[in-house]
C-alpha cells in the first residue's frame, strides 16, 4: 500500500547481491520503478520489465539519486516510466491461468 502514496520506488535488495524484491509491486501503481543490478531472483519478471521500458536499472546509489532528483522536476517523463511499468504488469495479468490451463489441456 505504501507503494501507492509514492511518486517514484526503489527495489530493495538489489544493490547488493540479494536478488532484489519483486518489482511487479510498485509497478501495479504505475509509478516508475528503479532497481540495482542484482535482479536474480526476479529474472523474468525483471526482463519482461526490461523489454517495454518499465523499469531503469542503476549500477550505485548515487546513480539511483541522480535518476531521481531527474524525475522529480519532470512530471512527464515521471508518468511514462509509470505508465510503462503498469503496461507490463497488465500485459501479463492472467500468466497463471494460461499455464494452469495448457497443464490441463495435455492432461
Amino acid at each position: 500500500m505504501l507503494y501507492g502514496a509514492s511518486d517514484m520506488a526503489f527495489v530493495g535488495g538489489s544493490l547488493i547481491e540479494r536478488g532484489g524484491h519483486n518489482p511487479l509491486e510498485p509497478a501495479a501503481w504505475g509509478i516508475p520503478v528503479f532497481s540495482g543490478p542484482h535482479v536474480f531472483n526476479f529474472e523474468t519478471i525483471y526482463q519482461r520489465l526490461l523489454d517495454d521500458s518499465g523499469v531503469k536499472l542503476v549500477a550505485d546509489a548515487d546513480e539511483l539519486s541522480s535518476h531521481l532528483v531527474q524525475l522529480i522536476s519532470d512530471d512527464n517523463e515521471r508518468q511514462t516510466l509509470g505508465d510503462r511499468a503498469l503496461a507490463v504488469v497488465n500485459k501479463n495479468r492472467g500468466a497463471l491461468d494460461k499455464v494452469v490451463d495448457g497443464i490441463v489441456e495435455r492432461i
